[in-house]
């Protein structure tokens, strides 16, 4: 059993947990494979509302995690056949409003957001902005579970690239590649929700002031107006990438 110490939310709180983990617009922007070797599953790429499995029934509208956080306005990519659904949303920190990006040729999303922190207190830092993510293995009522598949989450700016797997299990952490110290997520349902949507989605809000992202540099360093992230998520059966969506944010002063 591993145990790490970090901001594993964004409520503000520090804490030691413990895991058990090894080594181991509503509208079409066109289609996406994940590789152009022929045995990959075809995507569909859109922006719009997530999946109905990523939320939740007793809150209309809303995400599991957190409080108020809207099923809408999400980079997504779907994959009908294998019932994935993969997505990212980028939006000022407690933010109500579903920021309008621009986008690539390829339908990619980049947000400009504010550099520098909203909240500033030693310890409990946190940057203007948010990313947040859904992995759904139960799009359009289909029974795959989060195990079944291995999810990435990639981020990288210019000087540093981290990549987080997501853990198997019922943990929902997130554990970095380059520095298994490095962990967040695990609290995705701070709205109950059943088993099986439990064992069939992953979703959560990220702060890049989390110490998860220490690699990145100081707190200075990596909110700093001029940067620019890159953002993806992907999922893998049989090391194939079945669905990917990627998102870009560029922080101005």
């Amino acid at each position: 059993m591993a145990k790490y110490r970090g901001f594993i939310d964004d409520d503000g709180n520090e804490r030691d947990y413990s895991s058990n983990v090894g080594d181991d617009r509503g509208d079409d922007r066109g289609e996406h494979r994940g590789r152009e070797d022929g045995n990959d599953d075809h995507f569909v790429h859109r922006f719009g509302t997530v999946d109905a499995n990523a939320i939740d029934p007793a809150h209309p509208g809303q995400m599991y995690f957190g409080n108020g956080n809207f099923a809408t306005g999400y980079n997504i990519a779907d994959n009908a056949k294998e019932h994935v659904e993969v997505a990212l949303k980028v939006h000022q920190r407690g933010g109500v409003v579903d920021e309008t990006p621009t986008f690539d040729s390829h339908g990619n999303p980049t947000y400009t957001e504010a550099a520098g922190l909203q909240i500033a207190t030693p310890g409990h830092e946190r940057a203007n902005w948010n990313f947040d993510f859904s992995a759904d293995t139960a799009l359009g009522g289909g029974n795959h579970t989060l195990d079944q598949f291995n999810f990435k989450l990639t981020i990288a700016n210019g000087t540093h690239t981290e990549t987080f797997d997501l853990a198997k299990g019922s943990s929902h952490l997130w554990i970095s590649e380059q520095n298994p110290s490095h962990v967040f997520g695990g609290d995705d349902f701070n709205h109950p929700a059943t088993p099986g949507v439990m064992g069939s989605q992953a979703e959560n809000s990220v702060n890049l002031a989390f110490h998860a992202f220490d690699d990145f540099g100081s707190l200075a360093t990596r909110l700093a107006s001029g940067q620019h992230y890159e953002i993806t998520l992907q999922t893998f059966e049989h090391h194939e990438q079945i669905a990917a969506v990627h998102n870009s944010v560029v922080l101005m002063a």
